[in-house]
């Protein structure tokens, strides 16, 4: 039986809680491996960006700037940031 709450505008009334058995009748939607697959998704993306970058760097002779250490800590705080999800969605 799902749970279906009717308020009267004004009436003042609160609804009643659920009974356990309408709450596990209700839609559980579980968007965690979502999240946690997207994130890894971007993070792979910007880690071939990275190394395609700093592969051009050695190739053509230059060394890698202060831009370039920028990007990498980035990348750092990126990989750290996708973890997240997952320790999240772990716990709830």
């Amino acid at each position: 039986m799902p749970y279906n709450v009717t308020l009267t505008p004004g009436s003042g009334e609160l609804p009643k809680e659920p009974t356990p058995e309408e709450f596990a009748a209700l839609p559980h939607d579980d968007a965690g491996p979502t999240l946690v697959a997207a994130a890894w998704a971007m993070t792979a993306v910007a880690s071939v960006f990275l190394v395609l970058r700093i592969a051009c760097k050695f190739v053509s002779g230059r060394r890698p700037w202060w831009d370039d250490y920028i990007l990498a800590a980035s990348w750092a705080c990126s990989v750290s940031s996708s973890r997240l999800p997952k320790v999240i969605d772990h716990h709830g």
